[in-house]
C-alpha cells in the first residue's frame, strides 16, 4: 500500500511535496475512471511514474491513450490519499485541468456525478467495506431528500454496495457482469450515449443473489422538470432493465433495483417519484425503486467540496478563466479582457469581466 501511494504522488512522500496537479489527476483517475486527452503532456508522465496504463500510441507517437484499469489496491491508496485537508486541494486542480483540456471535459454532469458516489464510498469505507443499500443511500442523500423507500423489499435494502472506484465498460453487461464488478469492488460507466442509463453500481442480495443500482445524470440549467423533454418517461421506462439492458440477459432481471434521476443544474430543489404510465408491462416495473432528484443540493457534502463541484459543473475552456490570465512582460504576455472582445467582438460581446470579477 505504501509503495502504490508513493506511486500515485509520483515518488514523494506526500501530497504537498508532490506536483500537485498531475498528482491531483491521478488521485482521481484511479477512482472516478477519466478520459484523459491523447494529447496532453500529462499522458506520459502518468504512465511513466503514476501507475497508468499505456493502450496505445500514434504512429506519430506523439499521442496516447492511457487509462488507470480496474485494481482495488490502487483504489484503495487513492482513498488513504483523499483526506480532509487534501480533498479539497485535489478537486481544485482537476477543475483547473478541465478548464486547460488535459482531461477529454466530456458530460460534465456525469464526472460530478461519479465523484460524489465515490466520496460517498469514500466515507462508508472507513466504516466497513461493505455497506447496506439503505446506508449508502442515507449517506449519500439529506434527510428531507432520500428516496421512498415504503416498497423496498428486505433481501435488497439490507444488500451490500461495496465498489472503491468506476471503470467504463464498452460492452452490453450481464447479469454475470454483476458479481464479477462486486468482487472486484468495481462500478461501472456506460459506453458513451448507451441508452437510459451512465452509471451502473453493483449489489449483493441478502439471499446471494446479485442487482443493480442505476443512475441517469442530465445537466440541464432550467427552472423546470419539463427541460428533460421525455421526463418521466426517461426517469421511468428509459431506466428499467427492459429498456437499458436490451441485449443482454440483465433484460429479464427479475430482482428488485434501484432507478435514480438527477438533474443536477435545476434551479432549485426538488424531488418526486417520477410517474408511471401504465403498459402491459407496467405491472412489474411497480416493484422497482425509482427516484428522480432535481437540483445539487440534495447530497450531503461539505461546503467547500459542494462548491468546486458546482463550478466543475459549469466550468469550460474560456480566455476569461483565471488558468488562461498570463501576465509575463519578459515574455511579451500581457492578458488583457479588452484585448479579447477586440479580437472577437460576435463571442465576447456580451460578456461583463467586471462582474465576473
Amino acid at each position: 500500500m505504501n509503495l502504490l501511494k508513493r506511486k500515485l504522488l509520483g515518488g514523494t512522500n506526500n501530497f504537498e511535496n508532490s506536483r500537485k496537479g498531475i498528482t491531483s489527476l491521478a488521485i482521481l483517475s484511479s477512482v472516478v475512471g477519466l478520459d484523459m486527452s491523447p494529447q496532453s503532456k500529462f499522458a506520459s508522465e502518468l504512465v511513466a511514474s503514476h501507475m497508468a496504463t499505456c493502450l496505445a500510441v500514434s504512429e506519430d507517437r506523439e499521442r496516447l491513450i492511457v487509462v488507470y484499469p480496474s485494481e482495488p489496491l490502487l483504489s484503495e491508496a487513492a482513498f488513504e490519499l483523499m483526506s480532509a485537508s487534501t480533498l479539497s486541494q485535489i478537486l481544485t486542480q482537476f477543475n483547473i485541468l478541465l478548464k486547460k483540456s488535459i482531461v477529454e471535459p466530456g458530460p460534465r454532469g456525469e464526472i460530478v456525478a461519479r465523484i460524489i458516489l465515490v466520496l460517498v464510498a469514500h466515507r462508508l469505507r472507513a466504516q466497513r467495506a461493505e455497506n447496506s443499500v439503505k446506508a449508502f443511500l442515507n449517506e449519500l442523500y439529506k434527510e428531507d431528500s432520500m428516496p421512498d423507500l415504503s416498497n423496498a423489499k428486505p433481501e435488497f435494502i439490507e444488500g451490500t454496495v461495496a465498489f472503491t472506484h468506476f471503470n467504463a465498460i464498452e460492452y452490453v453487461p450481464t447479469k454475470k457482469t454483476l458479481e464479477e464488478f462486486y468482487i472486484k469492488r468495481c462500478a461501472f460507466i456506460m459506453k458513451r450515449n448507451h441508452p437510459g442509463v451512465d452509471i451502473c453500481i453493483p449489489v449483493k442480495l441478502v439471499t446471494g443473489g446479485y442487482s443493480i443500482i442505476i443512475i441517469q445524470i442530465k445537466n440541464i440549467n432550467f427552472s423546470s422538470v419539463k427541460a428533460d423533454e421525455n421526463y418521466p418517461s426517461s426517469a421511468r421506462f428509459m431506466l428499467s432493465c427492459n429498456y437499458v439492458f436490451n441485449n443482454s440477459d440483465l433484460k429479464e432481471h427479475d430482482e428488485q433495483y434501484l432507478c435514480l434521476y438527477w438533474q443536477l443544474r435545476f434551479q432549485g430543489h426538488y424531488q418526486e417519484i417520477p410517474k408511471l404510465q401504465d403498459t402491459r408491462s407496467s405491472e412489474s416495473r411497480k416493484l422497482n425503486i425509482c427516484w428522480a432528484s432535481f437540483g445539487f443540493d440534495h447530497f450531503k457534502m461539505n461546503k467547500d467540496v459542494a462548491s468546486i463541484l458546482k463550478d466543475i459543473l459549469v466550468s469550460h475552456i474560456s480566455p476569461f478563466e483565471s488558468e488562461w490570465q498570463v501576465n509575463n512582460v519578459d515574455k511579451g504576455d500581457i492578458w488583457h479582457w479588452k484585448e479579447l472582445k477586440i479580437m472577437h467582438p460576435l463571442g465576447y460581446y456580451e460578456y461583463n469581466y467586471e462582474e465576473k470579477k
